[in-house]
């Protein structure tokens, strides 16, 4: 049993360095698109400092059932955010920074089933505080918190640029008053036009969860305002990477609305949804995240 236990918080300590590794990646090659504290850079250099810590805190034998414990808390927590990015639909259980994992199969063949080995094969006999020899402790804790401070160092100050020919962050405030850059990018299923008149873009994800809620009002809202003089142009403009065909499309079927995809030519980072209104291809205002969804508000926000 107690092999098995080793056996067990080893795997479940080259697991978090696997997801350590391709998250310190990100961070030194992607931004981080931040909607609040949850999902900014400072609390994804807190994971990477954390999880590392952990992975080898429980491969060095020290205080081995308290580690245990915590890996078990900690893997329980992760399985119930992966069920929910599961049941939401999303893309990627976002565990492993860079290389996108579809949430199920990071819940089903990996969270759970270590989560069910660290419950089965947990360490008996063993005290919570049982003290290691001095010079084991100081051997394993200098050179951790020496490695954690490097890489808490190296994540912080080095961000990579906001923009490059590659990718862009949208600074969505930043472009009022100025043309839309992501026109040129966009490729339409129609012979719309929207670079004259006024104009509510949309931009959304096909696995984001405010999308869903938004799209289907924007489409009455259309409906509502057809046939007016001064006529407001809605289009829905799908932002990569692209649902697949097993994908159920967010956008209503048989909508009056433009539709068209961001081409991949250059990668925007943006949250979603991400409702951008112009005047003649000229930015006039903008909304991330929390869209109006009433009409009164968004024809205040069209008129100003």
């Amino acid at each position: 049993m107690k092999i098995a236990n080793r056996i067990v918080m080893t795997i479940t300590s080259l697991v978090f360095i696997f997801a350590v590794t391709f998250k310190i990646k990100q961070l030194l090659t992607e931004p981080i698109i931040s909607t609040g504290f949850w999902q900014s850079r400072e609390f994804y250099i807190i994971q990477v400092v954390l999880e590392l810590g952990l992975a080898i805190w429980l491969i060095c034998g020290i205080f081995r059932k308290f580690a245990w414990l915590i890996a078990t808390i900690g893997f329980a927590g992760f399985s119930c955010i992966t069920l929910y990015k599961a049941l939401g639909g999303f893309e990627s259980c976002g565990c492993f920074g860079t290389v996108k994992v579809n949430p199920w199969i990071t819940l089903l063949a990996v969270d759970l089933p270590i989560l069910i080995l660290l419950l089965i094969f947990r360490p008996r006999a063993e005290k919570f505080f049982d003290w290691p020899r001095l010079e084991h402790l100081i051997a394993c804790a200098v050179p951790t918190f020496m490695l954690l401070g490097f890489v808490g160092y190296v994540t912080t100050h080095y961000e990579p640029a906001s923009s490059t020919q590659e990718y862009e962050v949208v600074d969505a405030q930043g472009w009022i008053g100025k043309p839309l850059p992501m026109l040129e990018y966009i490729d339409l299923n129609s012979d719309a036009d929207l670079n004259s008149g006024i104009c509510v873009i949309l931009f959304y994800h096909f696995d984001c969860p405010n999308c869903r809620v938004a799209l289907p009002i924007y489409n009455e809202m259309n409906e509502m305002l057809m046939g007016n003089q001064d006529e407001i142009k809605f289009a829905f403009i799908e932002m990569p990477p692209y649902g697949g065909e097993e994908d159920e499309n967010p956008v209503p079927q048989n909508t009056q609305c433009i539709t068209g995809k961001l081409r991949e030519d250059k990668k925007f980072y943006a949250a979603s949804p991400l409702l951008i209104i112009t005047h003649d291809s000229i930015v006039t205002k903008v909304f991330e995240v929390e869209v109006p969804l009433k009409l009164d508000e968004l024809l205040d926000a069209v008129m100003q």
